[in-house]
């Protein structure tokens, strides 16, 4: 690149006009590593007219072999999708560590299982940009999900469609593997593609899942979980370790939005209690 250069600044998705002075002026571009921009012939985004896609970090040295030399009459640029493949260190609301959370299942098709070290460690990978950092999907990259229908790990409802989270109640839905389900306002599908289903428990029984649940802040490099209930409505959200009794069944990680009235419900039940996992409850590493 050659000549005048010009530092164009503009908002993640809004058009913006060459000035006069550069108007059908500019022979070449390079958008920054966390961009992509459109480049149209017209003023104010036109789409009736040519245009050339500028991707992140991509040089255009010379519009000329693309057709477009001194056309430029207006942009747009959009954040570009940052991708993220991590591990999950799991720990406890008073700070202590439960381990990295494994890769494996338990015989109901549920996360429960932490360990201390790294490798193989359940895997797992997801899309973000600074102006989309929720309702995220995580996707397994190993373990029994990764290559199933289900690899995603989400929330799977037990019950009605119309159970819910609240303070108050002492609902709670399990985290294990489920199908993608949309980034919308009511995001939950009715499925047999799960991991409870896939374990061979009641395989005739669709459940409700959601995966599209995850907020991530790439300055902690913290994940959050954020349900969505079937009106909607996002009730505040934690993870919880229910620790059930071996003769009652098996440990859960679960999403609960009354920890205090999951512990009375899991203590007049079992013999231990739920036990918050680190809020913010998930860190990657």
């Amino acid at each position: 690149m050659r000549g005048r250069c010009v530092n164009a600044n503009t908002p993640p998705g809004q058009c913006s006009n060459a000035s006069r002075a550069d108007s059908n002026k500019a022979s070449s571009a390079i958008a920054n590593a966390h961009s992509s921009c459109m480049l149209y012939n017209r003023w104010n985004c036109g789409l009736n007219g040519e245009t050339l896609e500028i991707l992140p970090e991509v040089p255009v040295n010379n519009f000329s072999d693309y057709g477009f030399d001194n056309m430029m009459g207006s942009y747009r640029c959009d954040w570009a999708p940052q991708n993220v493949t991590c591990n999950i260190l799991v720990a406890g609301i008073d700070g202590s560590e439960y381990g990295y959370l494994g890769s494996a299942l338990s015989s109901l098709g549920f996360y429960t299982s932490f360990q201390s070290h790294q490798a193989g460690a359940l895997e797992v990978s997801f899309e973000y940009s600074p102006n989309a950092l929720s309702q995220l999907n995580l996707r397994a990259s190993n373990g029994p999900t990764a290559n199933s229908t289900f690899p995603f790990v989400g929330g799977i409802v037990f019950g009605s469609a119309h159970a819910r989270l609240a303070l108050g109640s002492a609902e709670n839905f399990v985290l294990g593997g489920t199908r993608e389900t949309p980034p919308f306002d009511n995001p939950r599908t009715f499925s047999t593609e799960n991991s409870h289903t896939g374990a061979g428990w009641s395989p005739d029984e669709p459940k409700y899942l959601e995966s599209s649940i995850w907020r991530y802040d790439p300055t902690s490099q913290g994940l959050f979980p954020q349900w969505i209930n079937p009106d909607g409505g996002k009730p505040q959200t934690t993870i919880v370790f229910i620790r059930i009794s071996r003769n009652y069944g098996e440990n859960q990680l679960a999403l609960a939005g009354d920890i205090d009235m999951a512990r009375k419900y899991f203590r007049d039940s079992f013999t231990e209690v739920v036990r918050p996992v680190l809020h913010p409850l998930i860190s990657l590493t």
